[in-house]
């Protein structure tokens, strides 16, 4: 039994020593109908089961690990999931999250660790901190984390609170580049059972000064979709053509476009493009997207793997769901126009525009 707390204790599974007032407990087989059953019977029915199952049906009570025997349990190991057996094992663990990279259990109270600020270089990362950073720099943003979208989930499903967690998941960020001023803002919320992220990214350019504005540019909705304009050569106003020349299922030739929510066919991302010029001095572009990220039960979910694979497109799926669903369910709206504006306060614009000014 050591041997096998020595393996639990390796997943990260807590093995508390049990007080002395709770050794003495009646067996818990002797109160179920797998009491009437020989030993031989029961591990002939746990050669049906998934290697997992199996491993997590011996855990049930001491008769029953003893029934199976440590061959039974090397056997298991040669051919154990362990993502899947620590998937079963965290549905009686109410305060961990099994973990895909790390082949181990996280504990909820240390959900902080698994941000992005928290990382530190002075340790050795964590398989999870490797994974998370690949793709959330390239698809979502920096402040997500997968491990923490899994415990926000197991609390939501637990009718318990999960709004600690969803703080950890926002994200706010300025910054001066490049002669402009970029403003990146995310909100996580659960809508229906799944986690729906809004982002929103806040390009600035000073008209008067051309000259500081450097290069191609590029603002990514999707693995799918991703803006492109020379501002060198043609301003904010040149992503239209990049947007246009894609395929879209409203006319192309449509000058209200602005602000219209779009969808990627590939995977469950809703955006809109706006632009606004303030005092004839700065133009601006709003890039606002809802991505529909799914349960969390596993890295390798399809919603998830559509959003951060970065797949060939011959392998890309097309997602049957109705333009701004993703949107609606967020916002809390039908109507199909989002004012990007809208979620931009006083002080920000005040903050942005004193960046260029200054500049």
């Amino acid at each position: 039994m050591d041997r096998f707390k020595s393996m639990l204790y390796l997943l990260g599974v807590p093995c508390h020593p049990v007080p002395s007032h709770l050794r003495l407990r009646p067996a818990a087989l002797e109160s179920s109908e797998l009491s009437k059953l020989p030993p031989e019977l029961i591990s002939h029915i746990a050669r049906f089961l998934p290697p997992e199952s199996t491993l997590s049906f011996s855990l049930c009570c001491r008769p029953i690990y003893f029934t199976f025997g440590p061959q039974v349990f090397r056997h298991l190991a040669q051919n154990l999931q362990c993502f899947e057996f620590l998937t079963l094992l965290a549905r009686d663990l109410p305060n961990h999250v099994p973990c895909y990279y790390c082949k181990k259990l996280h504990a909820i109270k240390k959900a902080r660790q698994h941000i992005f600020f928290a990382y530190r270089d002075n340790i050795t990362w964590l398989p999870c901190w490797k994974a998370n950073y690949n793709f959330t720099f390239s698809h979502l943003y920096r402040n997500f984390s997968f491990t923490v979208f899994q415990m926000a989930m197991k609390r939501y499903h637990q009718g318990l609170n999960y709004s600690e967690l969803l703080n950890l998941l926002s994200w706010k960020e300025t910054h001066y580049q490049d002669g402009y001023v970029k403003q990146h803002t995310a909100l996580a919320r659960i809508v229906r059972g799944s986690m729906i992220v809004r982002e929103q990214k806040i390009v600035m350019v000073p008209l008067a000064k051309p000259s500081l504005i450097q290069g191609i540019q590029r603002v990514t909705v999707c693995p799918h979709i991703s803006l492109i304009w020379n501002l060198d050569s043609q301003g904010l106003h040149g992503i239209v053509e990049r947007i246009e020349s894609l395929r879209w299922d409203i006319p192309r030739i449509d000058r209200n476009w602005q602000g219209l929510v779009r969808q990627c066919p590939h995977c469950l991302t809703d955006f809109s493009l706006e632009f606004e010029q303030f005092e004839e001095k700065v133009e601006a572009v709003f890039v606002t997207k809802w991505q529909d990220l799914g349960q969390g039960r596993s890295p390798m979910d399809y919603k998830w793997q559509s959003h951060v694979a970065r797949s060939a497109e011959r392998l890309w799926l097309s997602v049957k769901i109705n333009r701004g669903s993703v949107y609606a369910m967020f916002e809390r709206k039908e109507r199909l126009r989002f004012e990007s504006t809208s979620l931009w306060t006083q002080q920000d614009r005040k903050e942005l525009l004193g960046l260029l000014e200054h500049t």
